[in-house]
Order: C-alpha cells, then structure tokens, then sequence
C-alpha cells in the first residue's frame, strides 16, 4: 500500500469510527488493512491516539 493510499484508508477508518459500531477487526477488513493490529498502529503513527481513545471522544 502506498502512503497517499495508506492515508485514505486511515480517513475511512476515522469515519467508520465515528459514524458506525464495527469492531475495530471488520473497520481494518472493509478499509484495506491486513488485520487490526496493521490498523491499530497507523492509526497511533498518524493521528498520535488510539483507535479505541478516537471513538470514545469522538464516536
């Protein structure tokens, strides 16, 4: 996965984080990444919060 494209799935993850119950599990499958873990640590590299911290301030 490229960066540009690494970023785009992470926005979607953010969305579905917000706007949707999904584990974090069926949030990484239907936005490209191999697993939640794969998922867990982009999101922290990137937006410097967890997953789990995001949906709670945010969800």
């Amino acid at each position: 996965m490229s960066e540009i494209q690494g970023v785009a799935h992470l926005y979607k993850a953010k969305s579905h984080l917000e706007l949707s119950g999904k584990s974090l599990d069926e949030i990484a499958r239907v936005t490209g990444f191999a697993n939640a873990d794969s998922l867990r640590r982009s999101f922290l590299r990137t937006f410097k919060v967890s997953p789990k911290y995001y949906r709670q301030r945010n969800g």
